[in-house]
């Protein structure tokens, strides 16, 4: 089936650092959802199989993908975001600014990647979760939820973030670490190993969580603490 959604401009291409080679798209009808109108200038893509030829799915501004990343159903990618290797962004997701998605990580249920945010590797970020400003997420690490990740906050290995939970300013979260519920970490504070934390802990500071140990409730951990196994359980 042709596609009536958009084409490929030859008039307009771009060559990527690894020497893939993208062209400019323009949209043929309109796509409610991001208020693209027939004729419209879009980003650019690799070929058709970079940018689902039905739906709401769109790359506008200056955003690229290419190799075997994918963007459908009603996602977009916009600004200066790229989109390579076999990432996938879908549902209504958004890629904005100058964020980057590869490897094999995934965008999906109305998450948001946005400022100079990277997620690669295997991440997933979905369900309405947000990483921006330099924020990394790699790994097999998931985000899910209400999570806000920013200031160059890392997430990594398997990490998991789920409901209303916020890392910022530097702080790392590792290993199988799993963290829900209201949690805030912060400061260049670290959380390792399998560490649980979840009803309104906070982490701070140079602290240092790990092990298998569970925080809960109103848990203040900062300055240059240092909690493990030998705590057992934190509680207020």
């Amino acid at each position: 089936m042709a596609n009536a959604k958009y084409k490929l401009l030859s008039s307009d291409q771009v060559t990527t650092a690894c020497g893939s080679k993208l062209r400019r798209i323009r949209a043929l009808t309109h796509i409610l959802a991001h208020q693209v109108q027939p004729g419209d200038l879009g980003g650019y893509i690799e070929s058709e199989d970079n940018l689902c030829p039905y739906g709401d799915a769109w790359v506008g501004g200056n955003a690229l993908v290419y190799n075997n990343a994918r963007v459908q159903d009603g996602a977009l990618i916009t600004g200066h975001a790229e989109a390579y290797n076999n990432a996938l962004i879908k549902d209504f997701s958004t890629m904005s600014g100058r964020a980057t998605i590869r490897g094999r990580a995934q965008l999906h249920d109305d998450a948001v990647l946005t400022g100079s945010a990277t997620a690669e590797d295997a991440a997933i970020i979905c369900n309405s979760a947000m990483a921006t400003d330099a924020a990394i997420v790699r790994g097999s690490a998931r985000l899910s939820g209400n999570v806000r990740l920013f200031n160059h906050a890392i997430i990594y290995e398997q990490a998991q973030l789920r409901g209303n939970t916020w890392v910022f300013d530097f702080a790392r979260i590792g290993g199988q670490a799993q963290l829900s519920e209201n949690v805030v970490v912060c400061a260049h504070a670290k959380i390792s190993g399998k560490a649980t934390l979840f009803g309104n802990a906070i982490v701070f500071g140079e602290a240092r969580v790990s092990g298998e140990i569970v925080l809960c409730g109103m848990v203040y951990i900062g300055g240059e603490r240092v909690v493990d196994d030998s705590d057992w359980h934190a509680t207020p």
